[in-house]
Order: structure tokens, then C-alpha cells, then sequence
């Protein structure tokens, strides 16, 4: 496949290296652009993200854009929708707040990823990139993971790379807070963004999952 879009490719290599994190830092050194992202094989941005994404760039303030996205479990052909987070400092250490194929962000903050990490590279990153930064939100489906029996996510040979991620991001940045209080105020505040959100440019997110033909696929949750 890389071969067959080769004329249209800047740069690829197919060989052995010191892991994705190690061959993600290799491409962002590589890359030239002033907006930065990356997508992996799993998955797959949505029709409309680059030009919803280019129009929040167009303020010049804007550091960081995140959105929505969707999930597609390949063992029973159905979809979920994901809904992005009100981020804080503290919130970025709970991990899965922010998906790696619906965010994108300037060069001038980027940073490299932490290459001792094998499967939580992309919640780190965010500890370190996230904070200080101007945040624009978009309440619609940029991406898609591709969710299959091989995946990291799923797949138990990697369970225990899992483990030992977090404990090495938990020495670097902290655990999340244990606080029962903050917790609970955390789970209220984050239902109360994801409701106000799920009101915002429903008539969008639907003609982007009726774009890609899948508008009667089975949904875990809700349906746009």
C-alpha cells in the first residue's frame, strides 16, 4: 500500500525500529507542516475533519483542537460514539480524555513523545503538551479506531505493557486524584459538558456517518 501511494508520500520506510513511539518521533522530525497529528493503521479520520480542523486554525491563538470521534468494533460490526472531555491539568491524568486521531496541534508546541512508553504514549503527551495551551474543542467526529482482537487496546499480550506505562507515568506526573469529592465532581462536571455538547451540530455529526455509508450499522449507546 505505502508503494502504491509512494508518488504522493514526502518520505516512508518500511523497516524494523525501536517501536512506534520511536518511529512516531521519527516522523514528526521529518514532517514539515505547521499542524501536527498522526494517525495509525487502525484507523481513520472522517470526512470533513481536515476542513473543520482548518477553520479553528484560522485563530491565530488556537495552540490545540480536539474532538469527537468514533469507535468501530469489528467483532460485531458496530459503532460508538465517542464523546471528547472538558480538559483540565487534572483531568489529563484520569488518561483517555483525548483521542489520539481527533486532535491536532501547532508545531510551536509540540514536543517529543516519551519513547520508554508502549502503549500509553499518546495520554503522556498530553500531560506535558496539554497545560498552558489555548484548547478549541469541536463537538463533531474527526476520527475513527478500528477496535479488533489484534488491537493493543484488546488484545491481552499487551495488558501488562499497559501496567507498566502507567506506573512509569504515574512516577513522572502523579496518579489521578483518589479524592471521593473530586471525583464525584469530576464525573458531574463532565456529564454536564458531554449533555450541552451532544446539543451542538447534531444535524453535522449525522451527515458525517451518513457520508461513510453506515448510517444503519448497530450503535453501542447513542446514535447521533
Amino acid at each position: 500500500m505505502l508503494e502504491r501511494y509512494s508518488p504522493y508520500l514526502a518520505y516512508w520506510r518500511s523497516q524494523g525500529d525501536s517501536g512506534q513511539t520511536h518511529a512516531l518521533n521519527e516522523g514528526f522530525e521529518r514532517s514539515t507542516g505547521d499542524i501536527l497529528c498522526w494517525i495509525n493503521s487502525d484507523d481513520m479520520m472522517l470526512p470533513g475533519a481536515l476542513k473543520a480542523v482548518a477553520r479553528a486554525f484560522q485563530d491565530p491563538s488556537v495552540d490545540i483542537v480536539y474532538g469527537d470521534a468514533l469507535n468501530l468494533f469489528q467483532e460485531d460490526d458496530t459503532l460508538q460514539y465517542w464523546q471528547g472531555f472538558w480538559i483540565t491539568p487534572s483531568v489529563l491524568k484520569f488518561g483517555c480524555v483525548i483521542s489520539s486521531h481527533a486532535v491536532f496541534w501547532r508545531r510551536r508546541v509540540h514536543v517529543p513523545l516519551w519513547e520508554e512508553l508502549h502503549c500509553s504514549m499518546d495520554q503522556e503527551l498530553w500531560q506535558r503538551l496539554v497545560p498552558g495551551r489555548a484548547l478549541r474543542y469541536l463537538p463533531l467526529p474527526l476520527g475513527l479506531c478500528r477496535i479488533h482482537g489484534e488491537s493493543k487496546s484488546a488484545h491481552e499480550r499487551w495488558r501488562e505493557k499497559w501496567r507498566k506505562d502507567d506506573a512509569l507515568i504515574w512516577g513522572r506526573h502523579g496518579k489521578p486524584s483518589s479524592n471521593p469529592f473530586y471525583r464525584q465532581w469530576h464525573s458531574k462536571s463532565q456529564r454536564l459538558f458531554k449533555a450541552l455538547a451532544w446539543l451542538r451540530c447534531r444535524g453535522l455529526k449525522r451527515q458525517v456517518v451518513e457520508s461513510l455509508g453506515w448510517a444503519q450499522k448497530r450503535w453501542r449507546g447513542k446514535k447521533p
